[in-house]
């Protein structure tokens, strides 16, 4: 019987059930391979994850590794140090062209902000962090929400992705454009167009941080910097 220096325990998140292996240095590229297969093997609808490019924060101390399904564990005395990520302040702006929105090319958009909504180390590293500048109709004397193919970019943006209020610089950027084009757009066919802006994004946003376990309290933060900005332009 071979044995095998490493760690092995099951952690449950989300209703996803995910066997953690810590390997030691005296584990070979072929140990780990056959433990890899024995996973599979014994559980059907097991899926090896590959590697990301960031970094996985392990914050479990040495007695959780341990307690392991297999035994003769040997650990790096930095294995398991706490990784700090300092909370970056800075904006990342996006800038749309006139062309971009014309042709309701989303491709940035997706890009840069709504694959940003995958993985919780993400959504909390970039609340907050985006603005968006259009460019493009310096010489259009009309206000961005007065432009027919601006409202259907962002009521299009909006309604595909409300929990862009999440990652959004809220006091910052066009964000009044974009809840007047959305508001200009519905208020046709919507008896209650910024109640209905509301509710399309809160539902989705509770569900985001539900879903990825985030304290309430930053929830919170961000429907009231949300609904205090839709106030102040809307509501005289």
């Amino acid at each position: 019987m071979s044995t095998y220096y490493c760690s092995i325990r099951t952690v449950i998140i989300n209703s996803f059930v995910f066997f953690i292996v810590v390997y030691d240095t005296r584990c070979t590229n072929e140990d780990k391979k056959s433990i890899e297969q024995y996973i599979i093997k014994h559980n059907s609808c097991a899926v090896k994850i590959q590697k990301s490019s960031k970094k996985i924060k392990l914050n479990k101390d040495k007695t959780f590794w341990r307690n392991s399904l297999l035994s003769n564990l040997y650990l790096h005395d930095n294995f398991l140090e706490e990784r700090k990520v300092e909370y970056n302040e800075e904006l990342l702006i996006i800038t749309l062209s006139k062309e971009v929105i014309e042709t309701q090319d989303y491709n940035q958009i997706n890009h840069f902000i709504v694959s940003k909504a995958e993985s919780k180390d993400d959504i909390m590293e970039y609340l907050q962090r985006f603005e968006i500048c259009v460019d493009g109709y310096d010489k259009d004397p009309r206000e961005l929400y007065e432009i027919p193919e601006f409202q259907v970019y962002a009521c299009e943006l909006i309604d595909s992705f409300p929990e862009i209020i999440w990652f959004l610089n809220l006091k910052a950027g066009p964000f009044p454009a974009l809840a007047a084009s959305y508001f200009n757009y519905y208020r046709k066919t919507v008896d209650k167009p910024l109640v209905e802006f509301m509710l399309k994004c809160f539902g989705p946003l509770n569900l985001m941080t539900d879903q990825f376990a985030i304290d309430n309290s930053y929830n919170s933060q961000v429907t009231d910097i949300f609904t205090n900005r839709l106030q102040e332009l809307f509501v005289k």
